[in-house]
Order: C-alpha cells, then sequence, then structure tokens
C-alpha cells in the first residue's frame, strides 16, 4: 500500500471517532446550556471541567502510549504472540492509576478547583456543580483509563476501524443518557449536570465492555495479570514523557484559572465553549497523530527507519492541510458559532475572541500534535515532552502580561495561547528532522 494510502486508512477512523466525541462535547454544553436556573453556572464549570479531563486522559496515555509503542513494534516485527502480555501489563499500569483517583476523588476535586481560582459568591453555583461532575467522573475513571489501552493495541496492529465504531457507539450512547439523567426525561431523576457525568461512566464502562470482547475474538485476551517489573517499567518509561507533557499542559492550564477567572465566570465559560468548537481541528491532527505514532512504530520493528521518517512528515503536511478549511470558518464566523451555545453575551464574546486565535493557529497546532505522534510512535518521547513542556509554561507570565499590562484585556490570554502553539509547532518539526531526518531513526522503546 503507498505510504499515503495507509497513512489514511489509519488516520480516517480515528477522525471519525474524534468528530462523535465532538459532536458529544458540543451536545453537552448544548444541554447544560438549557438547564434551568443553572445553565450560566454549568457552562463556567464545564469550562473549568475541560482541563481535568485532560488531565485524566494524560493519565491514561501512561499505559496507552507504552502500549501502543510496544504492540506496534511487536506486529511489525512479526511478534504478534507478544501482543496478549503487553496488553495485560497495559491493563494493570491502567487498572490501578484508576483505583487511585477513585480513592482520592474527594480531596482531588477539592484541591483543583481551589488551584483554578473557583473562588468568591459568583462561583459558588459553579464550584458547587463543577465539584459534582470530576468526584462522579474520578470515582469511575477505571473503565475510562482501560478503554484508553485497549484502543492503544487496536491502533498499535494497524486497526483504527474497530475501536472507531466501539468508540462511536459509546459516545453515542453518552450522548443520548445526557438528558435522560440531566432533565429526568422518561420518569428519572433530573440530576442536572451531575447527570452528564454519570452518562460518561456508564458508556464506558459499556465501550471497555465491547473492546474486550473485540480484542478476545482476535485471540488477544489479556494474559500475564501479574504484574511483570521489566514490561511495566518499558510501558512507564515511553508513555511517562507523553504523560508529565500533557499532564504538565494541563496543571498550566489549571495555573491560567486564577487569570481568566479575573474577567469573570463569563470567560472560563467562553473558554470552554471555544475549546469544543477547537475540538473539532484537535481531532483531525489526533488522527494524524495516531497515524504517525502507528507507522513509525510499525516500520522501525520492520527495520525501516526512511519510511518512518516520511510517515512522520507525511502525517504533519496532510494534518497540516486539513486544518485550513477550520481556520478560515473560525476565523470568519466564530460570532455566529457562539451563539448557537450560549446567549449570554460575555460568554459569547469571550469565546468568539478565543475560537477566532485557535482558526489563526491550526495549521501550527497540527504540526505540534503530528509531530508528538511521530515521537511516541519512534519510543522518543522526552524531546518532545522537553519542548512542549517549558513552552506551555510560558504561557502564564505572558498571558498575566497580556491581559494586565496590555489594552488586550482577556483577548491577551488567548493571544499568548496562540503564539506558544506557533512556536510548538515550528519546534517540534525542527527537533524531528533533526534526530530523525537524514541519519534515520535509531533505538528502541
Amino acid at each position: 500500500m503507498a505510504p499515503g494510502r495507509a497513512l489514511w486508512s489509519i488516520a480516517w477512523p480515528v477522525i471519525a471517532f474524534g468528530l462523535v466525541r465532538t459532536g458529544y462535547f458540543l451536545a453537552d454544553s448544548f444541554w447544560a446550556g438549557r438547564l434551568p436556573r443553572d445553565a450560566a453556572p454549568a457552562l463556567s464549570a464545564l469550562g473549568a471541567i475541560a482541563f481535568a479531563w485532560w488531565i485524566l486522559t494524560s493519565l491514561g496515555e501512561l499505559s496507552g502510549v507504552g502500549t501502543h509503542a510496544l504492540v506496534a513494534r511487536a506486529a511489525g516485527g512479526g511478534r504478534e504472540e507478544r501482543i496478549p502480555h503487553l496488553l495485560g501489563q497495559g491493563v494493570l499500569l491502567a487498572a490501578a492509576m484508576g483505583l487511585l483517583l477513585a480513592a482520592l476523588a474527594n480531596p482531588l476535586g477539592r484541591a483543583y478547583f481551589a488551584l483554578i481560582g473557583f473562588q468568591g459568591a459568583e462561583f459558588g453555583p459553579a464550584l458547587h456543580l463543577g465539584r459534582q461532575y470530576l468526584g462522579i467522573l474520578l470515582a469511575g475513571s477505571l473503565p475510562l483509563l482501560v478503554h484508553v489501552v485497549t484502543d492503544a493495541v487496536f491502533r498499535g496492529i494497524g486497526d483504527t476501524r474497530t475501536p472507531m465504531a466501539i468508540a462511536a457507539a459509546g459516545l453515542l450512547l453518552n450522548a443520548a443518557l445526557d438528558p435522560v439523567l440531566m432533565f429526568g426525561w422518561g420518569g428519572g431523576p433530573a440530576l442536572g449536570l451531575a447527570g452528564a457525568a454519570w452518562a460518561t461512566v456508564i458508556a464506558s464502562v459499556v465501550a471497555l465492555s465491547a473492546s474486550m470482547y473485540a480484542l478476545a475474538r482476535r485471540g488477544y485476551r489479556p494474559r500475564g495479570l501479574r504484574p511483570d517489573p521489566r514490561v511495566l517499567a518499558r510501558i512507564a518509561r515511553i508513555g511517562s514523557p507523553h504523560t508529565l507533557s500533557g499532564t504538565g499542559f494541563c496543571l498550566i492550564y489549571v495555573a491560567l484559572g486564577p487569570v481568566i477567572n479575573r474577567f469573570g465566570p463569563a470567560a472560563m465559560a467562553g473558554l470552554g465553549l471555544g475549546h469544543r468548537v477547537e475540538s473539532v481541528a484537535f481531532t483531525v491532527a489526533l488522527g494524524y497523530a495516531a497515524a504517525a505514532a502507528t507507522l513509525v512504530g510499525q516500520n522501525l520493528g520492520a527495520g525501516d527507519p526512511a519510511a518512518a521518517h516520511r510517515a512522520a512528515r507525511l502525517s504533519a503536511r496532510g494534518a497540516a492541510l486539513w486544518m485550513v478549511p477550520f481556520g478560515v470558518i473560525a476565523l470568519g464566523a466564530s460570532g455566529p458559532i457562539m451563539a448557537l451555545f450560549t446567549s449570554d453575551p460575555e460568554a459569547a464574546r469571550h469565546g468568539a475572541a478565543y475560537l477566532a486565535m485557535a482558526g489563526a493557529v491550526a495549521a501550527f497546532m497540527a504540526w505540534e500534535i503530528a509531530y508528538e505522534g511521530a515521537f511516541a510512535g519512534a519510543g522518543d518521547t522526552l524531546p518532545a515532552m522537553a519542548i512542549t513542556l517549558p513552552l506551555t509554561a510560558a504561557r502564564i507570565p505572558l498571558a498575566y502580561a497580556a491581559a494586565f499590562h496590555t489594552p488586550l484585556g482577556a483577548a491577551g490570554i488567548w493571544c499568548a495561547i496562540g503564539a506558544t502553539t506557533v512556536a510548538k509547532g515550528v519546534a517540534l518539526r525542527t527537533a524531528w528532522a533533526r534526530r530523525h531526518g537524514r541519519r534515520g531513526i535509531t533505538g528502541s522503546p
């Protein structure tokens, strides 16, 4: 199969899955904006919880990225008999993380909202709703984290269609359960925003069960569910830079929370809405990143570093080209898009400003995400972390300076985010070319 076709055959199911997932997040915001008496605080709470979602996803990648890299190497090198053991060890690591988060759900929730700056009477309703939602999400995090591992195994063997179909069904179930549990449709209790969290947990259990069943039918049942220190260490070593980078990225956003909240709850609500629309573009880039990780890993397993390098470049180019239409739409129609989700003029104004910025830097976001996927597939995740974490941290002083020492106000925060996105995209592209360009990719995970 030609490199471009191989790339697209892996990328499109991930993109399709991500678009379904984006549809769920947009539906979540749509229904939250229609909660009686709680619409404004619910949107503000969801804006804050977006960062907690990213942290949870990044923690899942501790086992997911490492399992993916090792499975892709095993599949590319014709050693498929190793995959059940790798799956079992990945599941163990993810389950341990999920149990720890469940045990610490309440103190973590309190600490999170304190750090993000939800303080004072004006944030009281949003704080109450947000802590409810986050507590449920953390208590039910085990199936969410283990599902990351099963998806990683499918991608490692080059099958992105099966997890896409399973995840799409689970997320559609999630979206369907939202109004049932939030508003009490069908005679059940009206749980408000907490109902959205319960919908997520229920759907994740269903999706994980279906993934395990599909893997078992292909002969990949988790094997060796006793801890194997050597394999666990390899998974953690590969996944930890990615997890530290992603978690650090999210914690930096949490640290930005008090700066954003200086402009009131509407600024956080607008950021949350902007993120949800931006996730359409983010999803495309993730699809190409998944393709890059799989093809880089498989080509390395087959002993062809030149092909691995070509796959990375094609992934970044494809992601950037697909981002252009999003950028044009986001720049030209950010106001009308925000009006679909909220009638609050302040939240809509902040969301439109953020979305316009995201459109302007969309191509550089594509480079950032695609090359992170390539580094992950190569098992060479430390350089990506060394680039992305400091540049993301730079958003805090840049945002503060732009927001409070220029006439930009809250828009200065969005400008700081955009500038660092450009810097990360360029730096990751340059680092990949220098490390893995002319001399090829060496080493193993």
